[in-house]
């Protein structure tokens, strides 16, 4: 794995210092996507925080936003430019956020965009759903935050946007061709959407949207981690909207590798890099390594969507399905684990031109990613 050398600053997103990293052409006609989140050792990827208990790790959401919120963080690694922002409007706490999320990017070969997160909180499920023109589908939640910190969210967003220089002034406007983004954002925050997805914007510019629920606040510090490194993993792959060939293989979901290698890509990452493991019906840490276990609980996960849904990849949990597949690849030598780790497997696009869909290697983990078997907690491939 290649270390990124890190300079960072800490900056305040309100101040008028933001810094202006990289400029690209204005927000593309085009609806943005949805990207809806084996480690070299435990040593690599230890974060430098401390473990809190979970059920101190986070309070209840409130409307009071973390005094840290719009931190901004600068990420120089070696020849490129690449910046990282946090606005967090949560009550988790933004020291730990930034250190996730820098931890994560340091793991990348190389960055090339400039990544926004902003958090907010939301309140209990309604039972009702939203649906937005993007494809997006979130469950709606009671909202929480007041009205004076849903426009302070809001304001911040589009300062650090116009800071940026990705997008032009009708961006903003909700009448303009343009303006539909930054409107359906808004109605998140407004109608408590739990948003988990990461917008491409320009080639330089990616921002996540994560609305925090009283659920995920309960699960704790870990399952939170897993969450923004999965979306966070989109953010930093650097061929999602590559045109031309690429493109085109890509949206014949049925086919295409992109589907599941996407975000199978991105829930491997964040499984090894969170190291989280549900223990219930697994071998403990005493009878396998920590990488074992969290292979295991990758393979459990699949099995679990396979024997619920359907053995085809692109359909119902790709991210976990994925995951199992590109194990299997590691498997039979087709990839290797440090290519996904470091970002270098997603450039390029070589999960379509590398390995085509009718090819016979992708035939065959196609045919046999979901023959897992589980026998006294543990968790293989059959074959």
């Amino acid at each position: 794995m290649k270390t990124s050398s890190l300079t960072l600053t800490c900056i305040s997103a309100l101040a008028a210092g933001l810094l202006l990293l990289t400029s690209c052409a204005a927000v593309s006609d085009e609806p943005a996507p949805d990207i809806a989140l084996p480690s070299p050792t435990t040593e690599d990827l230890a974060v430098s925080e401390e473990k809190v208990s979970p059920e101190f790790f986070c309070t209840e959401p409130a409307s009071q936003p973390d005094l840290l919120r719009g931190e901004a963080v600068e990420a120089s690694l070696e020849s490129d430019q690449a910046s990282l922002a946090v606005i967090n409007y949560t009550s988790c706490p933004t020291e730990s956020i930034i250190s996730w999320s820098l931890a994560a990017s340091d793991m990348m070969v190389s960055r090339k965009s400039n990544v926004l997160v902003f958090l907010y909180p939301l309140g209990d499920f309604t039972g009702d759903s939203l649906q937005y023109l993007s494809g997006a589908d979130f469950n709606k939640h009671d909202v929480v935050m007041s009205l004076e910190d849903q426009e302070a969210l809001l304001g911040d967003i589009e300062l650090w946007l116009r800071a940026d220089g990705c997008v032009d002034e009708e961006f903003f406007d909700p009448t303009s061709n343009r303006g539909d983004e930054f409107a359906m954002w808004r109605d998140w925050v407004e109608q408590g959407a739990d948003a988990s997805t990461m917008r491409f914007l320009c080639p330089t510019t990616k921002v996540v949207a994560m609305g925090i629920t009283p659920q995920m606040v309960e699960e704790g510090e870990l399952e939170l981690k897993l969450f923004l490194t999965h979306e966070l993993y989109h953010a930093f792959q650097q061929d999602l909207e590559i045109e031309g060939k690429c493109r085109e293989l890509s949206e014949d979901r049925t086919t295409a590798n992109t589907p599941w290698m996407n975000e199978g890509g991105a829930h491997y990452f964040a499984s090894f890099i969170t190291g989280v493991v549900r223990p219930d019906g697994l071998v403990n840490s005493g009878e396998a390594t920590e990488d074992q276990r969290i292979r295991m609980e990758i393979l459990r996960e699949a099995l679990r969507v396979y024997e619920d849904e359907t053995p085809e990849l692109h359909e119902s949990g790709p991210d976990k399905k994925g995951a199992a597949a590109l194990l299997l690849m590691i498997d039979k030598g087709l990839i290797t684990h440090e290519e996904i780790m470091d970002g270098s497997f997603f450039t390029d696009c070589k999960r379509e031109f590398l390995y085509p869909a009718s090819s016979p290697e992708i035939q065959d983990i196609r045919d046999s990613w979901y023959q897992i078997v589980g026998t006294d907690g543990r968790y293989e491939f059959s074959n």
